[in-house]
């Protein structure tokens, strides 16, 4: 036994030893490569840089450019943040900022590179980062500059800016007091894969075009209301959050969410909607929703709006969550399981209306106000209609399976027929049927209080229950 722990015990100091050896080599192989950066050792190696370059000519024929004669910008990079702002210097320039540091394998390019050139009106800026496994630090920029004093503030030129994770940031983040800071840059195209886009205060809000795509990453605008006359917003898994949208010409902003997030208190003008399993918050549209693309369906989305002060047009939704409190439109939706719901304490539909859902619930509220025409529909989901006015419509309502729940206030005058699928008039005295609006003389069809004409009715095709309740 004593043999045996003897065994043991050196087998120990020698396992010991072994990973003390190793650890060594391993401390002595990243320290030699802090030492030699840029250098591969044994397949890996280290970079890290310090530099900041300001650049006022290009970098292949020493021409110096001037942003007043250039009428587009194009600034392509993978990680480095975009940056355009006013600032305390004497010239325009570009400032390249290169603080990075981390761990790359032996075939990666650590190599840092920046190029300006000039043709045609358009200046070109292209930035090629360090690439690595491991990133200690990622600060990487491209700075525009104007000077305070200027009196050109990028009015007459257009951004066109692309990265991967940097963000891009229009217009200063703070100034001093009594300076000169505001950007007047009409024409904006950002695309970013995992970087944020912001557009500060310090950036006038009147724009000719807009177009804002990131495929990850958050787009925001510090500007309580952002104005143009062209916006497109496209996004994977992103997100929008604005303030107010206001499109100058009363046009349609488009919005590509893919499985991203809108928030927007108030658009004026219209919105078209193309998405995946997005959400959608906005509190106010002054024209109309759009959702017309037959192709990309709105799937899985959950959509929310205060008002829509004209027409919504969503027919292609699939497993869509819709909830609108107030319509001053007509309304065409046509989804397949996914609830809808239309109307708060004292708003809803006031015009004609087609609803539809495969299996999901139609729940909606109704203030006619002229003679209209009302279409619900569903094959196995509920569907409730609330009159918060005496109807003056007349309203069919129709689920295979369903049941079909009206609440109407005492003393509305309509027509009420109630049949099975087929089309068979259920008799009085059927148990689907539950009726609260009278004490007696229940008939099929039921005229309510006295009414004899057939202008105002509400016609339900269902298997069924049906019930009609006063609130």
């Amino acid at each position: 036994m004593a043999k045996k722990e003897k065994v043991k015990k050196g087998f120990g100091m020698y396992l010991f030893l072994f990973l003390l050896f190793v650890g060594c080599l391993f401390v002595i192989w990243v320290i030699a490569m802090f030492f030699l950066p840029q250098r591969v050792i044994l397949g890996l190696q280290y970079y890290t840089y310090s530099s900041e370059v300001k650049e006022e000519r290009t970098t292949d024929t020493k021409v110096a450019f001037n942003f007043f004669n250039t009428r587009k910008i194009v600034v392509n990079s993978n990680a480095s943040s975009v940056l355009i702002q006013k600032a305390d210097v004497d010239s325009e320039r570009i400032v390249f900022v290169n603080k990075s540091s981390g761990f790359a394998t032996g075939s990666d390019n650590v190599a840092y590179k920046h190029e300006i050139k000039y043709s045609d009106r358009t200046l070109t800026v292209n930035v090629t980062e360090p690439q690595g496994f491991l990133k200690l630090s990622q600060n990487t920029q491209i700075i525009f500059q104007v000077p305070q004093t200027s009196t050109y503030n990028f009015e007459n030129t257009e951004f066109v800016i692309s990265t991967e994770s940097g963000s891009v940031v229009v217009g200063n983040t703070s100034t001093k007091d009594g300076t000169n800071a505001y950007l007047n840059l009409k024409k904006l195209s950002v695309n970013t894969q995992s970087g944020n886009i912001r557009i500060t205060q310090f950036m006038n809000s009147n724009f000719d075009s807009l177009f804002l795509s990131t495929k990850s990453g958050r787009c925001y605008t510090d500007h309580e209301n952002i104005q143009f006359s062209s916006l497109k917003l496209a996004t994977e898994n992103g997100r929008f959050d604005f303030t107010g949208l206001t499109h100058l010409t009363g046009g349609v902003i488009e919005a590509n969410l893919g499985n991203g997030r809108l928030n927007v208190n108030t658009i004026q003008g219209s919105l078209s909607l193309v998405c995946k399993d997005a959400e959608v918050n906005v509190e106010s549209i002054s024209k109309d929703l759009i959702g017309n693309n037959m192709k990309d369906k709105i799937n899985r989305a959950k959509i929310n709006v205060g008002r829509v002060e004209g027409n919504i047009s969503l027919p292609y939704l699939k497993d869509s969550n819709l909830t609108i409190n107030d319509v001053g439109g007509e309304a065409n939706i046509e989804s397949t399981s996914g609830n809808i719901t239309i109307g708060g304490e004292n708003t809803g539909l006031s015009k004609t209306s087609f609803i539809k859902t495969k299996n999901g619930k139609i729940n909606v509220k109704l203030l006619d106000n002229t003679v209209v025409k009302h279409n619900f529909a569903t094959e196995s989901g509920d569907i409730t209609i609330t009159y918060l006015k005496e109807p003056n419509s007349r309203t069919n309502v129709v689920s295979s399976s369903g049941n079909v729940n009206l609440f109407v206030k005492s003393g509305y005058k309509f027509k009420l027929t109630m049949k099975n699928s087929a089309g068979e008039l259920y008799e009085k005295t059927s148990g689907k049927i539950s009726i609260d609006l009278v004490t007696d003389n229940l008939t099929n069809p039921l005229l309510v209080n006295g009414y004899t004409g057939d202008e105002t009715l509400i016609d339900v095709s269902t298997n069924g229950n049906i019930s009609a309740k006063l609130i």
